[in-house]
């Protein structure tokens, strides 16, 4: 007997459409794979192929399979992904707290700079976007918009800046072709000289006609004299007893110097004595040597020049020179 309620059982007719995916397809579908985009459930269902030949394309294709190796691309890849981006975001937090300390902790040195040296490293902000402006796309991938809005600055701000520092350079081109025009004819003129000297009008005045002068290297070398006139000494120093003296009447200080002249390739020292309180020469003594002696005669000059006068407490005054300390100039004085 048959059961009236089971369906009769019918053969399914058709032609089975036999489908072939080109290499490119294979290895994109790899690709998305490996890169976690779909699993090998949904790229089965999605082009309509069986998981089988989803693997055998893995096991062709792929950069990372090899023979006895398992490849996990479902469930538990994205877990691992899950936990590998944790610990991107994490790495990512501590950096950025990093940089914040090191902008906090440059803040305060720029800050505690200015109250030292009494300047305003803020200046150089436009400098640096000016810097960064003409290194874009080469040394930095940082966008411009950014920075302004970084450093408070605007575009136009920036331009302005431009414009200021061209004119400046400009200034001191003229101000330099002035200054070498003058030095062609007078070596040893300096700055200041030369801006009075100056025939064609110029842009600036005196002290910022000397600053670019000096920046741009027409600052006169003095050459150092290698005339020594005094030698100093450490074996007997006597202390300063005019150091907050009041003076209020003469013979109270002298004041002694020595000085170097020359004179048609002659060489004389001389040796001074004057009255501090009279502002009087009191002596003056020149010779072709520079010896103790010298100072004596002067200092003896000095005493008839006051004779008749007392000089009882006088103090007698001179820097270190070997030359006043010497037993004769001390049994004299």
């Amino acid at each position: 007997m048959v059961n009236g309620n089971k369906r009769k059982s019918s053969k399914k007719t058709g032609l089975r459409v036999h489908r072939i995916f080109s290499e490119d397809i294979r290895k994109q579908t790899v690709k998305d794979i490996e890169l976690g985009r779909c699993t090998v459930l949904e790229a089965s269902r999605e082009l309509q192929v069986s998981e089988q030949s989803i693997y055998n394309w893995l096991g062709r294709y792929s950069r990372y399979l090899v023979k006895n190796k398992t490849l996990i691309v479902e469930e538990k890849s994205e877990a691992y992904r899950s936990k590998q981006l944790e610990q991107r975001i994490k790495e990512l937090e501590a950096a950025l707290g990093r940089k914040q300390l090191e902008m906090d902790l440059l803040n305060k040195v720029i800050e505690l700079a200015n109250e030292e040296y009494g300047t305003d490293l803020k200046k150089f902000i436009k400098p640096a976007l000016e810097w960064y402006r003409i290194h874009q796309r080469i040394k930095h991938g940082y966008k411009m918009k950014a920075l302004y809005e970084v450093t408070g600055l605007s575009k136009q701000a920036l331009w302005k800046y431009r414009k200021r520092q061209q004119q400046q350079t400009e200034v001191c081109a003229q101000v330099v072709n002035q200054i070498n025009k003058i030095r062609k004819h007078h070596k040893a003129m300096g700055c200041r000289t030369m801006y009075y000297a100056a025939t064609s009008p110029l842009p600036v005045g005196r002290d910022q006609f000397e600053q670019i002068g000096f920046a741009n290297g027409f600052k006169l070398k003095r050459k150092r004299s290698m005339i020594k006139t005094t030698w100093s000494q450490l074996v007997e120093v006597y202390p300063n007893r005019i150091e907050g003296k009041v003076l209020d009447n003469i013979n109270q200080v002298w004041q002694s110097d020595i000085f170097y002249l020359g004179i048609e390739q002659q060489h004389f020292y001389g040796v001074t004595i004057e009255d501090v309180y009279s502002r009087e020469l009191l002596s003056l003594h020149l010779s072709n040597r520079l010896t103790a002696e010298q100072v004596t005669i002067c200092f003896k000059k000095a005493l008839r020049a006051r004779q008749g006068t007392c000089i009882k407490g006088c103090i007698f005054h001179s820097d270190r020179g070997s030359q006043y300390i010497r037993a004769a100039h001390k049994k004299a004085t």
